[in-house]
């Protein structure tokens, strides 16, 4: 296209500034939304990777019971297997601050054992002192660096009123339940991120009232052993409710659970994206009405269709592209706001005590970019086909009404009840991945 041409089409979208802002804005909606759910799922996910393998360490099997726990004999029983080289307890306990919406999660570990095989949830005394005695102090909590800084920060309350830090004089309240006391800060978990805090298993048993309670236990495996083989060797000393899993396996269960609500946001971006295709089908719509005048003329003088369709093309395909770039700028903003007021999860709770960081994702970021161009172009794609096919002399002729320039409606009934039947038809479909397309699930609900 030469460029007086580009000229000319470039110029007709300065014209209709505010329709031409519209659907960039529209497009530039739709493209941040998506991007930015991609971001925060995707960086939610990764920083909670991250912790589960610092917490798991060198285990190569986790054994899982129910959230109230079970029986510590268990421990003993598979500790003494050949299949088994280190175990490690674990008293896993979701204390909430009392009147804020934080939490603080406390992991009771046996100080003795946790080195072979979670090196990461070895605490540090305070001051370099001695960690055995620190640790045998009755309420005493070791804090990742992640939950110190975020307890010693002013929190907010269930109402949303701001309130001094949890964290005062190495002292924090917690309630579990219906207990409530107060844990004296006895150091720090270097190697631990989120929002953790590190006690002796059985300090924090007495202290929670959770006598002769484990929430897992992690294995090291024997060098001869597969995971495959030492799961099948094991499962059958499993009281029921009681599973076998590999650490990776937490992070895609969670994934699993929280895809939904990942795809329902995902969902709304997408509504949104199309809204905006359809903002830029309609002002092309109109504009080629209005225009028909001067696209006769240019084909009178020698513009083939091809070369007004590639230019009504380009127009849509500019929309997208800035509505695009500006969606891409506008996704991050949107994810970094959201780690900063509701954290990785997007108030849905699944990565609770998770704190992400984000960073741009250039394959991300180009895709979420060609769909804006997708939208622009798909919403100019009709209204540019109806101005090619209409011929100059019928445009150019005197007292031809502005519908020269839009697309008969002829026939356009039996298309509307064509996609009736398809969209009927789509709701009878089957979930694919355990996504529910249809409104019919697999129990016919």
């Amino acid at each position: 296209m030469s460029v007086p041409l580009r000229r000319i089409f470039l110029a007709s979208l300065l014209r209709r500034r505010l329709a031409s802002a519209l659907s960039l804005l529209a497009i530039a909606l739709g493209v941040a939304l998506g991007l930015a759910v991609h971001l925060i799922h995707g960086a939610a996910l990764d920083e909670f990777g991250r912790g589960m393998r610092a917490v798991a360490g060198k285990a190569d099997l986790q054994v899982v019971g129910p959230r109230d726990g079970f029986d510590e004999a268990l421990f003993a029983t598979l500790a003494r297997r050949p299949e088994v080289a280190a175990a490690s307890p674990v008293l896993e306990i979701e204390a909430r601050l009392p009147g804020r919406e934080e939490s603080l999660r406390i992991l009771g570990v046996d100080l003795f054992r946790v080195l072979r095989v979670q090196p990461g949830l070895m605490p540090l005394a305070e001051g370099g002192g001695d960690l055995r005695f620190a640790a045998l102090r009755p309420g005493v909590v070791f804090l990742s660096d992640d939950a110190r800084q975020r307890l010693s920060a002013p929190g907010r309350s269930m109402e949303g009123e701001v309130l001094p830090p949890a964290l005062v004089d190495a002292r924090i309240a917690v309630q579990s339940g219906v207990r409530s006391l107060v844990l004296e800060a006895g150091g720090r978990v270097p190697g631990a991120g989120g929002v953790l805090g590190v006690m002796d298993l059985g300090a924090a048993q007495q202290a929670f009232a959770r006598i002769g309670v484990l929430s897992r236990i992690d294995l090291r495996l024997a060098e001869s052993v597969s995971p495959a083989a030492a799961q099948a060797a094991l499962s059958a000393l499993l009281p029921p409710g009681i599973a076998l899993r590999t650490p990776e396996a937490a992070a895609g269960e969670l994934g699993s659970l929280s895809r939904a609500y990942r795809v329902n946001l995902t969902m709304l971006a997408a509504i949104a994206l199309l809204t905006g295709g359809f903002l830029v089908f309609s002002t092309q719509l109109l504009s080629v009405a209005r225009r028909r005048r001067e696209f006769a003329l240019l084909r009178a003088l020698g513009l083939v269709r091809a070369e007004l369709m590639r230019g009504l093309l380009a127009e849509g395909a500019t929309v997208g592209v800035v509505g695009g770039l500006l969606g891409v700028v506008l996704g991050h903003a949107l994810a970094a706001g959201a780690f900063r007021l509701v954290g990785g999860d997007l108030g849905a709770g699944f990565f609770r005590g998770v704190a992400p960081q984000l960073a741009f994702d250039p394959a991300a970021g180009l895709a979420y970019l060609l769909l804006g161009v997708a939208a622009g172009v798909a919403g100019t794609w009709l209204p540019a086909r109806a101005a090619a096919a209409v011929a100059p002399a019928r445009a150019l002729r005197a007292g031809e009404g502005e519908r020269a320039g839009l697309p008969r409606g002829d026939g356009r009934g039996r298309l509307g009840a064509a996609m009736l039947v398809l969209a009927a038809l789509a709701c009878l479909l089957p979930p694919f991945g355990g996504i529910p397309l249809g409104v019919v699930s697999e129990n016919g609900k």
